[in-house]
C-alpha cells in the first residue's frame, strides 16, 4: 500500500514539475529583434521598469488634449470609445516609432497622433538597470 501510495505521489510531482518546466519555457521571448529602425535593433518585452510619460498618464492626457486641433472629451477611464496606442521608445526616451493598435474615427485617430508626434522625451524602461528600447502602451479614451 505505501508502495502504490508512494507511486503515485511521485507519478504527481513528476507531472507538476513537468508542467511548471514547460510553462517557464513558454511564457514568451524577453525581447524581440527588430530592422529598420537603426536605434533599436532589440526591443525588450519584459522589463523591471516600463516605459512611463514624465508626469505618469493624467499629464500625458493634459498634454493630448493641449495640443489636438479640435480638444475632445478626454476621460481617463476605460470606455467604449478607446484608441490603442503603441509607441516605440528607445533607451534615451525618443520615440521612434508610433502604431495605432484600436483607431476610431479618422479624425480623431489623425488628431491624436499629430498631438502624439510633438510628444517630450519619455522616460525609457529598463531591464537590469540599463535603460533598454521597449514599447509604451497607452489607451486615450472619450467620454463619447
Amino acid at each position: 500500500m505505501k508502495t502504490i501510495v508512494k507511486k503515485i505521489f511521485l507519478a504527481v510531482g513528476f507531472v507538476f514539475f513537468a508542467s511548471m518546466s514547460f510553462a517557464q519555457k513558454n511564457k514568451g521571448p524577453e525581447f524581440l529583434l527588430v530592422e529598420g529602425i537603426t536605434s533599436c535593433d532589440t526591443v525588450w518585452v519584459i522589463l523591471d521598469k516600463n516605459p512611463e510619460y514624465p508626469g505618469g498618464m493624467p499629464e500625458l492626457y493634459h498634454l493630448i488634449n493641449k495640443k489636438m486641433k479640435n480638444p475632445q472629451d478626454l476621460n481617463p477611464l476605460i470606455t467604449t470609445h478607446r484608441l490603442m496606442i503603441r509607441l516605440l521608445v528607445d533607451a534615451d526616451g525618443n520615440v521612434v516609432e508610433k502604431k495605432v493598435l484600436r483607431p476610431l474615427d479618422p479624425e480623431r485617430t489623425a488628431d491624436v497622433m499629430q498631438a502624439i508626434e510633438q510628444l517630450p522625451k519619455l522616460i525609457p524602461g529598463e531591464k537590469k538597470g540599463r535603460k533598454v528600447c521597449s514599447y509604451f502602451m497607452a489607451s486615450i479614451n472619450f467620454s463619447h
